[in-house]
């Protein structure tokens, strides 16, 4: 049976839950310490695993980890809803199109009242942004034409960084952890490849347009800011998940995108 598309009222209340449900809490993460961080590893690394489900036991042995370890790890990651356990074992969330499309819809609204308000001819927001984010920008730089693999998970935790910051920064400390969430739930459950090289630089320098346009250096064109770096990671996660990634589908996707940030954007305040 086909599943029933929601009602706006009902997207709206799932849009509150989902922004008032919170990833891991910084004492969480600092317990899990590195056990997180391998599994972590493993999922950016290899798109397959857990793309089918896999017992606890036979996580631990192959991330060598102890069984004990990798349950609480497990736990703290189920709980942020980038995997999912069931009877069969343990896997990553089965997204689809209209998952993704709900998810960016979030994003977008975030970014957009983010980006616009750290434009602004404002001092005090300028100082903050500048100096938290040219500092992550400066290191993506060091290491987007690396080849050491670990280089490229550290490249993507800093650009999950980079949207973060950006958040808190313009005072929406509030969605930061929303923001954040989203980044992982993409990249898990659509089970994305690590960036190559010319993606990583690319993205890179877009962050850097971003900030000179903070800093009032250059003119930021917002458009192609969010068409290059939400809509087209929207289309490569639909081609991830199989969903149809010609020019019409992808414009239906994005039009309903661009609904559902309408639907949050502009009733998003700072707070101090």
């Amino acid at each position: 049976m086909k599943k029933a598309r929601k009602s706006p009222d009902e997207l709206a209340t799932d849009r509150e839950n989902f922004e008032q449900a919170d990833p891991p809490s910084d004492a969480e993460q600092a317990r899990h310490g590195d056990s997180s961080q391998v599994l972590l590893n493993c999922l950016l690394r290899d798109p397959a695993f857990l793309r089918e489900a896999l017992s606890e036991n036979k996580m631990a042995e192959r991330l060598g980890l102890k069984l004990s370890t990798l349950r609480e790890v497990v736990i703290a990651f189920v709980s942020s809803d980038w995997l999912i356990r069931t009877h069969r074992g343990v896997s990553r969330l089965n997204l689809k199109a209209w998952d993704l499309v709900q998810l960016f819809g979030t994003r977008l609204a975030i970014e957009r009242c983010a980006i616009q308000k750290a434009v602004k001819d404002d001092d005090e927001v300028r100082i903050r942004v500048d100096g938290s984010l040219l500092p992550i920008v400066n290191r993506q730089r060091e290491i987007c034409s690396s080849e050491i693999a670990d280089d490229h998970v550290e490249w993507f935790s800093q650009s999950v960084d980079f949207h973060v910051t950006l958040v808190k920064a313009v005072g929406f400390a509030h969605l930061a952890r929303t923001l954040e969430r989203i980044f992982w739930q993409i990249r898990i459950g659509a089970g994305f490849a690590l960036e190559d090289n010319i993606t990583r630089a690319k993205a890179t320098e877009l962050h850097g347009q971003l900030v000179r346009g903070i800093q009032g250096l250059e003119t930021l064109d917002e458009d192609f800011y969010i068409i290059d770096h939400i809509k087209r990671p929207l289309k490569s996660a639909m081609a991830q998940i199989g969903a149809p990634t010609d020019d019409r589908s992808i414009e239906r996707y994005w039009n309903s995108v661009e609904q559902i940030a309408a639907g949050v954007y502009g009733k998003q305040k700072p707070q101090s």
